[in-house]
């Protein structure tokens, strides 16, 4: 017996011998039994289902602030490289030595590549990867 019938025949008078009244007394205890254990199961089912959602509103937020943080270095990086490629063109129409301004923007392009491929490529890796687990 469980500890939940227990507790319900425990509420009822045991010394009773009456064959109809342990007959209703079964009925009810079972009746009861069940209406307890559906309610439990419902706001357990509740109560998992809420943590689930609080926990998947947490991953993605978590998720917006990386391609929020992912999103401005790579504009700031842009601007810049856009700046230096001013500057190529500034420097190109007065005929000076732009090495450096070219060394300088290829430096920044590779820098936009770089952290373009472990922000966002190693994101939709691990997305790919939870994916495939997910489904095998």
């Amino acid at each position: 017996m469980s500890k939940l019938r227990n507790v319900l025949e425990a509420n009822f008078h045991n010394d009773v011998k009456d064959p109809e009244y342990l007959k209703y007394k079964k009925i009810i205890i079972d009746k009861l039994e069940e209406e307890i254990k559906q309610e439990i199961i419902s706001e357990e089912t509740e109560r998992v289902i809420e943590a689930e959602e609080r926990a998947r509103t947490i991953r993605n937020i978590d998720r917006v602030k990386d391609v929020f943080l992912t999103v401005v270095v790579i504009g700031i990086l842009v601007g810049v490289t856009g700046n230096q490629i001013t500057e190529l063109i500034s420097i190109g129409k007065q005929g000076l030595s732009i090495g450096w301004t070219w060394a300088v923007a290829i430096c920044l392009v590779g820098m936009m590549y770089l952290y373009f491929w472990i922000s966002y490529l190693r994101q939709a890796t691990n997305e790919i990867r939870k994916f495939k687990e997910k489904n095998d």
